[in-house]
C-alpha cells in the first residue's frame, strides 16, 4: 500500500507515527495492513497479500519536518520490507559573538534523526505470523554524530474473531546502545531499553473491531484501546476512534485520537486527528494518507 500522510532521543523520527491510519488507531503496533507496517510489528506484514508501498509526510512548527517511506513484497521465502524515516529541522543558525559584543551567524546546519529498517515475515501453519526487523538509527547535528542498531522481533495469531499482537523493541541492540560521538572525540551513551508490546483486538462480525494494547517502557506501563466501525457493510468507509497514553519527560500522558479510511479496491485514503496533553507540537494535528497495493 502507499500512504501518504514524539522527545529528542535516537527515536524521535518515530514518535510522529506510521501512518494516518496508525495515528488514528491510537498508536496501536501492528494493526497496519500496508508497509507502514515495516515500522511496526514485522508480523504484522501478513496481511498484506503481495506487495505494498507507504509514503508519509508531516511539518510541526513550520520547522520541524517529518517524513518515512517503506515498500515490501511477498516471496518465496516470506514477505521482505525495508523502510526509512526521518525528522529534522534545517538551516540552523550556528552564531558567535563579535569584538563589538554583537551577535552574528558563522554558518547554518541541519538537525536530522533518521532510521532504516530491514523486515522479514514468515508463517508456519496452525502456528502464526513471525517476524524480524533490524534497524539502523542516526543523528546528526551540527558536528556530532550518533548511531545505533537494535533488533525487533514480533508475533501475530489470527482467528476469524480473535487477533493477538506480541512484539519486542530492542530485542537486541548494540553495546552501549545509542553512542554519540562529539567534536572533540568524546562519546556518550544513550541506552536502548526493551519494550515490550501486547495488543489484542476483537472483530465485531463484519461491522469492525475493538483493541487494546499494552507497552512497557522501562518502569512506565502505558495503555491504549481504538474502536473501528464500518457503517457501510462492504467496508468501505471506517471510521476510528481511540485512547492512548505516552511519556513525556519521564511523565505518563494521556491522548485521544479519532480518523476516517476510504478504501476503494487497491487505493485507501486515511485521515487522523490527534489531541495529545502535554505536547503542543503534537496537539491538534491533522493527518492525511494514501495507500496502494500492488
Amino acid at each position: 500500500m502507499m500512504g501518504v500522510c514524539h522527545a529528542a532521543t535516537f527515536e524521535s523520527a518515530l514518535m510522529v507515527g506510521t501512518s494516518a491510519d496508525f495515528v488514528a488507531n491510537a498508536s496501536m503496533i501492528g494493526l497496519s495492513s500496508s508497509a507502514a507496517g515495516v515500522f511496526e510489528n514485522p508480523a504484522g506484514l501478513v496481511r498484506i497479500k503481495s506487495g505494498s508501498a507507504s509514503l508519509f509526510s508531516a511539518s510541526f512548527m513550520n520547522e520541524v519536518t517529518y517524513q518515512n517511506a517503506a515498500v515490501g513484497v511477498l516471496l518465496p521465502f516470506g514477505f521482505v520490507g525495508v523502510g526509512y524515516m526521518e525528522a529534522g529541522v534545517s538551516n540552523i543558525p550556528n552564531t558567535g559573538v563579535n569584538a563589538g559584543n554583537e551577535f552574528f551567524v558563522r554558518d547554518w546546519y541541519d538537525y536530522k534523526d533518521a532510521l532504516i529498517r530491514l523486515a522479514y515475515q514468515t508463517n508456519m501453519e496452525q502456528v502464526g505470523s513471525f517476524g524480524v526487523a533490524v534497524t539502523h538509527y542516526s543523528r546528526n547535528a551540527f558536528k556530532t554524530k550518533a548511531s545505533g542498531v537494535g533488533v525487533d522481533v514480533g508475533y501475530v495469531w489470527q482467528s476469524p474473531s480473535l487477533e493477538c499482537s506480541v512484539f519486542f523493541r530492542h530485542l537486541l541492540s548494540t553495546q552501549g546502545g545509542m553512542v554519540t560521538t562529539y567534536e572533540n572525540g568524546s562519546t556518550r551513551f544513550e541506552s536502548m531499553p526493551l519494550e515490550p508490546t501486547v495488543g489484542l483486538r476483537y472483530f465485531v462480525g463484519p461491522w469492525g473491531f475493538v483493541g487494546a494494547q499494552y507497552t512497557a517502557i522501562d518502569r512506565y506501563s502505558l495503555w491504549s484501546g481504538t474502536v473501528r466501525v464500518y457503517p457501510i457493510a462492504s467496508n468501505i468507509v471506517a471510521l476510528n476512534a481511540g485512547v492512548k497514553q505516552f511519556l513525556v519527560d519521564q511523565k505518563i500522558s494521556q491522548g485521544f485520537t479519532m480518523g476516517v479510511s476510504l478504501e476503494l479496491m487497491t487505493l485507501a485514503t486515511h485521515y487522523a486527528y490527534e489531541v495529545l496533553e502535554d505536547h503542543p507540537e503534537y496537539n491538534g494535528k491533522h493527518y492525511v494518507s494514501v495507500s496502494f497495493d500492488f
